[in-house]
């Protein structure tokens, strides 16, 4: 076996190492990154240990040489022991999803003279994690612990966490998207993100309800989410619904108080638009709610004028709908 490959696949041995003594107590200081990625890897130690027996056989005297440091700190420094069980951890995940031929050979020794600890991990987990970079990939595998880590280390940058490469994105945008994710997405706003960011495509609270992630908005509106915030197109979450006919999206935000009657930028009521886009749905959602049924688009025409189908037509005028165009 290759020299280099033997030192990779005797970082994953390390593990054996890692477990029993994680049983009893940390092995390092809990917020330190390489700890919270070995105690995720392993979770998934004993697949791995099927998947690879021939690695770790074949790791143990590199084992043997360093047992003594991970576990009793037995000639090396605390800072040598916590980066070899981040290395450890990195490249177990590594192993894991299948990664093992990315990652390059690193001299633990030679980083520690000139890094900090965290440093360590960093080589390896750019590797691991791909073009999504540490923080995207917690925030896809939704590890609480690692995404707060990588949060710590980056910096708020005009309003926003950046997150992948290369093409970088906001962080707080793609846990919206994502939803279920309360937990990095309030870590995120605590570290100063701003919450009404118009990024991409909208707001962060656009992002969750663009995809029906109502758990996400709640939690985005509980930290001061701007209902009337407007995408670069001047449209407002309410607007944005009404457009993609989300008749839940829709009765959500009338639920949290917005005006059933607001316009969108070209002066189109709630109703008017959604009777001409043919939403049905919305508009029997609207009708129920009190709406103007005979409010006008700047050209005087209400929704009865607009109205995509008879049926439609026939909805609004049993409301008492009637034409704007004399």
């Amino acid at each position: 076996m290759k020299k280099a490959r033997l030192s990779v696949l005797s970082c994953v041995s390390l593990l054996i190492a890692v477990q029993p003594m994680m049983a009893q107590q940390p092995m390092v200081r809990r917020s330190d990154i390489g700890t919270i990625q070995a105690e995720k890897a392993l979770k998934d130690f004993k697949s791995l240990a099927k998947k690879t027996p021939a690695a770790i056989a074949q790791a143990k005297g590199f084992l043997k040489s360093k047992y003594r440091c991970l576990r009793h700190g037995e000639g090396c420094s605390k800072k040598e022991r916590a980066a070899w069980a981040a290395l450890a951890a990195v490249v177990a995940t590594a192993v894991a999803v299948g990664t093992v031929k990315q990652i390059k050979k690193i001299d633990v020794h030679e980083v520690l003279k000139k890094k900090q600890v965290a440093e360590v991990a960093k080589p390896v987990g750019s590797a691991v994690y791909g073009e999504m970079g540490v923080l995207g990939y917690a925030i896809n595998k939704n590890n609480i612990e690692l995404a707060k880590e990588a949060i710590k280390d980056r910096k708020v940058e005009n309003g926003m966490i950046l997150a992948g490469r290369p093409f970088r994105v906001s962080a707080l945008h793609w846990v919206a998207r994502i939803g279920n994710r309360n937990e990095i997405a309030q870590a995120l706003i605590d570290r100063g993100v701003d919450v009404n960011k118009v990024s991409g495509d909208g707001t962060a609270l656009m992002s969750a309800l663009d995809n029906n992630k109502f758990v996400t908005a709640q939690l985005l509106l509980n930290n001061k989410a701007n209902l009337e915030a407007q995408d670069q197109h001047g449209y407002t979450v309410f607007a944005r619904a009404i457009n993609d006919g989300k008749v839940d999206v829709v009765k959500w935000l009338l639920n949290k108080g917005v005006d059933v009657n607001a316009k969108n930028p070209y002066g189109n009521t709630a109703l008017t638009q959604a009777a001409e886009l043919g939403k049905v749905d919305v508009v029997k959602l609207l009708l129920n709610r009190g709406v103007d049924v005979n409010a006008k688009d700047p050209y005087g025409n209400t929704a009865y004028d607009l109205a995509f189908t008879s049926s439609i037509k026939q909805l609004i005028q049993a409301k008492g709908g009637v034409s704007g165009v004399k």
